[in-house]
């Protein structure tokens, strides 16, 4: 994997999120060629022109990184869970519960994704519950924004099943945790 384009960087990227240790064996396995010393906001900008699968846009807020946050707001691979989580400062980084703070400039040129009418009239859990078709669920799984949401949505569900299309929306949904909460 001797790259240097978009791709490439976005992967040595990726890699510099995680300890040295970890990336130099990454890098040894895939053959990715040793890091650059590049301009942070040159990355930034290759990350948010490169297609990447949400699961990756969801390590990248796993650093809860305020700048790092904004390029996934504006990234094409992000929903509307993500944008909103993004907005409001949730944490996706283990253990951390304190909201993050949220890029004044980008306060002020972006809006939050409108919140799907069923969820103001149901909540969460009611809109969930109460959807009768595969895009109602999924405009509900977009108010999934983080660990307290998650469980609140296993518990009903383990108190009384949700609709087999609205779990299976909420179990696919964008910011659904890596790993186990703490």
């Amino acid at each position: 994997m001797h790259d240097n384009s978009g791709s490439g960087r976005a992967v040595g990227f990726l890699l510099g999120l995680i300890e040295d240790a970890d990336a130099r064996r990454v890098r040894d396995r895939v053959g990715a060629p040793a890091p650059v010393a590049e301009n942070r906001h040159v990355l930034c900008s290759v990350l948010g022109t490169t297609a990447v699968p949400a699961s990756v846009l969801l390590w990248i807020l796993e650093e809860d990184d305020p700048e790092l946050n904004a390029v996934v707001w504006g990234h094409r691979s992000a929903d509307d869970a993500m944008r909103r989580a993004v907005l409001r400062g949730v944490p996706f980084g283990r253990g951390r519960t304190d909201a993050l703070p949220v890029d004044e400039k980008m306060l002020a040129h972006v809006e939050e994704p409108p919140v799907p009418g069923h969820f103001l009239k149901h909540g969460l859990v009611g809109a969930l519950r109460e959807s009768r078709t595969m895009g109602a669920a999924r405009a509900a799984a977009t108010m999934v924004l983080g660990h307290s949401d998650w469980q609140a949505v296993a518990e009903a569900d383990r108190e009384q099943p949700l609709p087999g299309w609205a779990r299976s929306t909420s179990a696919t949904a964008s910011t659904r945790p890596c790993r186990s909460p703490p």
